[in-house]
């Protein structure tokens, strides 16, 4: 696995952490938010994915713009889709 520096896990690591700077560059650009939260099962290894995605992104987008948004990890993790689900659908009874 990564830990364990095996080259290809760490090459395809790699190569998955450019592709979601890579997106996130275009809503940065173009949005401009001052926080971007991301969430999911992407980030079951935020400590290693997270400082990676960073890296990419201020190598491809200007360092005055890259300062300006924070990139940050959801709390709920993986979680977060079932919360806002649950969420939308206690607000939807209630207005029944």
């Amino acid at each position: 696995g990564y830990n364990e520096q095996d080259h290809i896990c760490v090459e395809e690591i790699d190569v998955m952490t450019k592709n979601i700077a890579e997106v996130l560059k275009l809503a940065i650009c173009f949005l401009n938010p001052d926080v971007i939260v991301i969430g999911g099962g992407v980030l079951a290894q935020k400590d290693i994915l997270l400082p990676k995605i960073k890296e990419h992104l201020a190598k491809i987008i200007p360092i005055t713009i890259f300062n300006k948004t924070s990139i940050k990890a959801a709390s709920h993790e993986n979680l977060a889709g079932i919360y806002g689900a649950y969420y939308l659908y206690k607000n939807k009874v209630k207005k029944l």
